[in-house]
């Protein structure tokens, strides 16, 4: 193998999703913009600190979330047959390292993405429409 793929599934924001809206929904343009720049942030953090002999592997890491409705989460690839070995398994302490980082902020601004949009639902709505859903969930 050699490759390494990571998944980190984001329960809390699928939670937090069907808690604030009543039932799991996809990500608005805002909310994905808001992800999308975490997932670059994280693909960066590991460029910064991956090791470079000619630089292939290190510029192969891409991350990347899938916002799917109820199945949130953020994928960490490296494709190069060899990024598994790189110093001994440095992507094993790596990836949870830079993930454990932002974390926090990650699903903190996500939250507040999400509440956005869920006031501009309820307001578009007038509140009928989405306490009526809710109640039906």
């Amino acid at each position: 193998m050699g490759a390494v793929s990571v998944e980190i599934d984001l329960k809390s924001l699928n939670t937090y999703i069907r808690l604030k809206h009543g039932s799991p929904r996809a990500l608005t343009g805002e909310e994905r913009f808001t992800l999308r720049q975490f997932t670059q942030l994280i693909q960066q953090a590991i460029r910064d600190r991956w090791p470079v002999d000619t630089g292939t592997s290190r510029d192969r890491w891409i991350v990347y979330s899938v916002p799917t409705a109820g199945d949130l989460a953020i994928f960490v690839e490296n494709p190069m047959f060899y990024a598994e070995y790189v110093n001994n398994g440095l992507w094993e302490r790596l990836v949870p390292a830079v993930w454990n980082a932002v974390k926090a902020e990650v699903i903190r601004e996500m939250k507040r993405e999400i509440d956005k949009t869920e006031r501009r639902l309820s307001g578009a709505t007038g509140g009928i429409l989405l306490d009526l859903l809710k109640a039906l969930a």
